[in-house]
């Protein structure tokens, strides 16, 4: 099958698809090589998310898919943004062992380095609104929370999440599920819910209920956020 041919038959898929408006989105599909390519803006991470899991399902076996696609949102400083970055993982615990850097303007500048040297270090940099990580954690779950913590931040575009896992760590159901609800008990705008996920093949399912619909969209948005979660089943209730 042509390229071109490629291109127009995921973006069919995607306009038939009831869970995403491409009407909201300036959504690009280009087929490079043996790979797919999604550029252009949405209007959330969720709609991101979507349209990846979509497509993924869509492309041939071998052929891989490279999300670019960036989040409408404020405009905010690249030297803004890598300092928010910075100060949020250097205040989240599970990363009190890391040692974290920030690259800015060609330079480099060291703002933490724990007194014993886990070998561990997240280093951060921001082109555009797009937040570059990189470097060693020790954990699959410190990664993906890694990623979370740059998408509750207003101005994120896009996460760009290289960092390397130092140990071997099996991606597992239970993995994933530990993460999300570690996502959702950090969040401060569904703590304490009670909300109860589990996951299946990357499938998330919520069960609970919360105070308003804005937590639940945004128990959704965390969950969609988290790197591995290919689809969320939503059976949260919102009090009366």
């Amino acid at each position: 099958m042509r390229q071109d041919e490629v291109s127009t038959r995921i973006r069919a898929g995607l306009e038939r698809d009831p869970r995403i408006n491409l009407h909201q989105s300036s959504v690009r599909v280009s087929r490079i090589g043996g790979r797919i390519l999604l550029t252009g803006e949405v209007p959330d991470v969720i709609t991101k998310r979507l349209i990846l899991s979509s497509v993924q399902l869509m492309i041939q076996d071998g052929m891989g898919c490279e999300d670019r696609l960036n989040v409408a949102t404020i405009e905010r400083g690249d030297l803004e943004l890598n300092q928010l970055v910075a100060s949020h993982l250097i205040d989240e615990p599970i990363f009190r062992d890391c040692t974290i850097a920030v690259h800015q303007n060609g330079l480099t500048t060291l703002l933490r380095r724990p007194s014993l040297d886990s070998g561990e270090a997240i280093e951060v940099s921001v082109s555009e609104g797009v937040i570059h990580l990189g470097g060693r954690v020790h954990s699959l779950a410190q990664a993906r929370i890694a990623e979370v913590m740059c998408w509750w931040i207003p101005g994120v575009r896009r996460v760009d999440n290289r960092l390397e896992v130092t140990e071997f760590d099996i991606d597992s159901d239970g993995e994933l599920t530990d993460v999300v609800r570690a996502v959702l008990e950090k969040d401060p705008l569904v703590r304490g819910s009670g909300l109860q996920a589990a996951s299946a093949a990357g499938i998330v399912e919520l069960r609970g209920c919360v105070a308003s619909q804005e937590a639940l969209q945004v128990a959704l948005s965390d969950t969609w956020a988290v790197p591995g979660v290919w689809d969320v089943v939503n059976r949260v209730e919102v009090a009366a």
